[in-house]
């Protein structure tokens, strides 16, 4: 069980990792392209999107750890569930009521 454990953890931090530099790689390629040219190039176009694609980042990591803690998807559909069945039972309560 601890083998697994340590595998699911290695397998989400080389995820990360992945993750960050192919987000962040084009920003860095961009801008040291238009550094080195002396800005000769504009490159807005493709700043713009390396921009947008390193941004993108903070959305992509909470979406890995959600995608590798399967505990806490389960915890988390438990509770909707639960949540679900609490307002069913208070529903057909009310509807038992207004009938008797």
């Amino acid at each position: 069980m601890a083998l697994a454990t340590k595998w699911r953890v290695v397998k989400m931090s080389v995820s990360v990792t992945v993750g960050f530099l192919a987000c962040w790689t084009p920003y860095f390629v961009v801008s040291l392209v238009r550094i080195y040219s002396d800005y000769a190039y504009t490159l807005s176009t493709a700043l713009a999107v390396s921009e947008l694609l390193a941004l993108s980042h903070s959305a992509l990591n909470p979406v890995l750890y959600i995608i590798f803690s399967t505990r806490t998807i389960r915890l988390a559909l438990m509770q909707l569930r639960q949540r679900a069945v609490t307002c069913c039972c208070r529903r057909r309560r009310r509807e038992s009521l207004e009938l008797a």
